[in-house]
């Protein structure tokens, strides 16, 4: 399948972008799935529990799920917590919304 960016608005591409960035937290959050399902299988065929072998629960320091995105850049999210990145800052110094950057409002 082929698309011809070339041939789209500014418009068309950010909605396209939207979508990219959705579909690829969809597909990765199902890769991890199978991957810790699998790794549960394999700890299990060794008489383990996956938390025996790797640990379990958050630690601290551990990275937290994304809550905002970037409208147009999907690759930028922040979670929430800690310094707001610059692209936010800039979103509010613009008189913009936080929460019109938040995903799955």
């Amino acid at each position: 399948m082929s698309i011809n960016l070339s041939g789209m608005s500014v418009r068309e591409l950010k909605a396209l972008n939207r979508k990219i960035g959705k579909e690829m937290e969809k597909r990765v959050k199902d890769e991890k799935k199978k991957a810790r399902e699998a790794l549960r299988k394999t700890a299990k065929e060794h008489g383990f529990s996956l938390n025996e072998l790797v640990g379990g629960g958050k630690t601290r320091g551990g990275s937290s799920a994304a809550q905002y995105r970037h409208p147009d850049d999907a690759g930028k999210t922040w979670s929430g917590k800690g310094r707001q990145p610059n692209w936010v800052k800039e979103w509010l110094a613009k008189g913009r919304n936080l929460a019109d950057l938040k995903i799955g409002k």
